[in-house]
C-alpha cells in the first residue's frame, strides 16, 4: 500500500512496501475475530456456548465440566485452575481455551483473554464459537 500525506491541498504519495501478505491478513483475521468475541462477550455478560462438553462428549476431563459448572456462577477462582489443568495436560483443547477466554475477559484481564481465544481458534478453527 502506499503511504499518503497531505500538504495543503495537495496529496502526496510515497511508495510502501506493497500489499500485505495472506499471512498477514489471516493473522488480522485471527485479531478481529477475537477482539469481536471479547467485545460480544462483555456485551451480553456471558459467553454464548454452542457446545455442551459433558453431554456431547462424555470422556471430556472432569476439571472442564467442573470449571464450567463454575464460570456459570462466576466463580473464577476456582474455574481458573481446573482450566489451566485441562490445557496443560491437552493444549489442543479448544473448549477450555475459550472458557479461559471468557473467564479472563470477565477478570478484565484483555491481553491473556485475547491471546486464550487465539489458542481455541488455533485448536479447532472450524468450530463456530471460535
Amino acid at each position: 500500500m502506499d503511504r499518503v500525506a497531505m500538504d495543503g491541498n495537495r496529496i502526496l504519495a510515497a511508495p510502501g512496501r506493497g500489499r500485505p501478505g495472506l499471512r498477514g491478513l489471516c493473522l488480522a483475521l485471527v485479531f478481529c475475530l477475537a477482539i469481536a468475541q471479547v467485545i460480544s462477550a462483555a456485551q451480553t455478560g456471558k459467553a454464548v456456548r454452542h457446545h455442551k462438553v459433558a453431554v456431547e462428549d462424555p470422556s471430556s476431563p472432569p476439571e472442564l465440566t467442573q470449571a464450567e459448572s463454575a464460570i456459570e456462577k462466576k466463580d473464577y477462582a476456582t474455574a481458573e485452575p481446573l482450566l489451566k489443568k485441562v490445557v496443560e495436560r491437552d493444549g489442543n483443547n479448544y473448549a477450555a481455551w475459550f472458557d479461559l477466554g471468557f473467564l479472563y475477559n470477565a477478570l478484565g484481564q484483555s491481553e491473556d483473554s485475547i491471546s486464550a481465544y487465539r489458542k481455541s481458534v488455533a485448536a479447532k478453527p472450524d468450530v463456530f464459537e471460535s
